[in-house]
C-alpha cells in the first residue's frame, strides 16, 4: 500500500473513531445527568412523603390540641391558672 493510501486509511480510522466517541461521550454525559436527576427526584419524593405524614398527623384532633397547649392556647370559657415559682428565702 502506498503512503497516500495509508494516510487515507488512517484518516478514515480517525474519522470513524471521532464519529463513534462523540455520541458515546454524549450518551455517558446524559446517563450521568439522568442519574443525578433521579437521585434528586428520590429526595424530593421522600421529603413530600414526610410532609404528607406530618400533615395527616397535624390534622388529628389530639395532636392539634397538644400543639395548641404547647403554645399556651386555651379553649373559650376555659379557666386559666398561672402558677408562679416561689423564691427561696435562702
Amino acid at each position: 500500500m502506498s503512503t497516500r493510501g495509508r494516510f487515507v486509511v488512517a484518516g478514515l480510522a480517525v474519522g470513524l473513531l471521532v464519529a463513534l466517541v462523540v455520541p458515546v461521550q454524549g450518551y455517558l454525559d446524559q446517563r450521568g445527568a439522568l442519574r443525578r436527576e433521579q437521585i434528586g427526584l428520590s429526595r424530593e419524593i421522600a421529603q413530600r412523603d414526610g410532609l404528607e405524614r406530618r400533615l395527616r398527623a397535624l390534622q388529628q384532633p389530639e395532636v392539634s390540641e397538644a400543639r395548641a397547649r404547647q403554645l399556651h392556647l386555651v379553649r373559650p370559657n376555659e379557666r386559666v391558672f398561672r402558677i408562679r415559682k416561689l423564691e427561696d428565702d435562702g
